[in-house]
């Protein structure tokens, strides 16, 4: 399924663009210091981590690039988790990231999840007003798998 908004429109992840997915996810991770060891096996196979297991990859392309990339993977019954959200540094502040997240959403409803939820960093400030913005709230279930993520966030949809 492709959603088109103006130039910019949202793919699954494919085997062509699964490289340029993990640059922009290792550089965005690397960047703010919060790259876990848990984010590795989901960046080097997203098909066997994250597709296969009922869950779904998205980029987002431009201008025949891919500049943004987000997993949804099924956790459970119902609940989804937001992950791998990333935008490249030359295309912030384009409103891609709430795209993908939008998409992820509807996504995630069309396959009957009751929840969405994602971990984050508190010093990650845009990424948390984004959140905020679409209707996230935050929860504290203490059950990060993420070293690096001190702050857990759910819609229920």
């Amino acid at each position: 399924m492709t959603e088109r908004m103006d130039n910019y429109h949202i793919e699954a992840l494919t085997p062509e663009t699964h490289g340029r997915m993990k640059e922009i996810s290792y550089n965005w991770l690397k960047k703010y210091d919060v790259l876990d060891e848990e984010d590795i096996p989901v960046l080097e196979d997203p098909f066997g981590e994250v597709i296969d297991k009922g869950g779904y990859f998205f980029v987002g392309i431009t201008e025949g690039e891919v500049v943004s990339c987000a997993a949804l993977e099924k956790t459970g019954d119902g609940d989804f988790e937001i992950a791998k959200l990333a935008v490249d540094e030359r295309y912030f502040g384009r409103g891609y990231a709430v795209k993908l997240m939008e998409h992820a959403i509807k996504k995630a409803k069309e396959a009957g999840a009751r929840r969405v939820f994602l971990y984050t960093n508190s010093k990650l400030a845009p990424a948390l007003s984004l959140y905020k913005k679409l209707g996230f709230t935050r929860v504290d279930r203490g059950e990060s798998k993420y070293p690096s993520a001190d702050m857990e966030f759910e819609l229920i949809i």
